[in-house]
């Protein structure tokens, strides 16, 4: 089927998407958005991405071959695999995101994988900040502490982890967190799912790519370098 317009082609895309309420997303103005996860990123098979983008808006981009990345709201990686326990999180790799978006991200990945820590190598100011807000302003995340593995003062091996601070017994990056009531992350996937199809054949009759993980590095580069 050709498609004879980009206004028929959103709509289409708009008809297509999940129109069950979620309160938690649809509050965020999210409910026309959609979740693809990227399994075994390119040069890092332990991690999966999330990639949280408008599918209309996407289509739009493929459709003239414009910047697929101005469609996407929010990247974040997480390593699946650990050497340690950490209460059973998983640790975020990297994470971009649109202004207001990064504790959004943070929510998805954490509804989905159960369990969120900090990079135990290095985190930046703006993760910083989001780390401490979990802390200190969410009551419907639960955090429990990290126990150094290398000298633990708990019996328990469950809560064993790398520390990033000895010092700190505070520290917010020294916490796995756990959401009580996560967004409607099955929805998203919905979103993604429903239009998937369209946005294969559009990507075809241009001649583009529809490479999420190239769409995920790419926004991911315009937002580190500030461009």
């Amino acid at each position: 089927m050709k498609i004879s317009s980009l206004g028929a082609l959103r709509q289409m895309i708009r008809e297509v998407l999940v129109t069950e309420k979620a309160k938690d997303v649809a509050s965020e103005g999210m409910g026309k958005l959609a979740l693809t996860i990227i399994k075994g990123y390119p040069a890092r098979p332990p991690c999966q991405t999330y990639l949280l983008y408008d599918p209309a808006k996407l289509a739009g981009q493929l459709s003239a071959d414009k910047n697929t990345a101005t469609a996407v709201y929010g990247v974040v990686m997480v390593n699946v695999t650990s050497d340690h326990p950490q209460w059973g999180a998983k640790e975020i790799e990297f994470t971009a995101a649109r202004s207001g978006y990064g504790p959004m991200m943070y929510d998805i990945a954490m509804a989905d994988v159960g369990g969120l820590i900090a990079d135990r190598g290095s985190v930046s100011d703006d993760a910083r900040g989001i780390w401490s807000f979990y802390k200190n302003s969410r009551p419907d995340v639960e955090k429990k502490q990290i126990d150094d593995y290398r000298n633990p003062t708990t019996k328990t091996k469950e809560d064993d982890g790398v520390r990033q601070s000895k010092l700190s017994p505070g520290n917010p990056l020294d916490y796995a967190y756990f959401l009580k009531n996560g967004p409607n992350v099955s929805m998203l996937k919905a979103n993604h799912k429903a239009a998937l199809p369209m946005l294969k054949q559009v990507s075809k009759e241009a001649g583009m790519s529809l490479d999420f993980a190239d769409i995920a590095a790419e926004f991911a580069d315009q937002q580190y370098s500030g461009s």
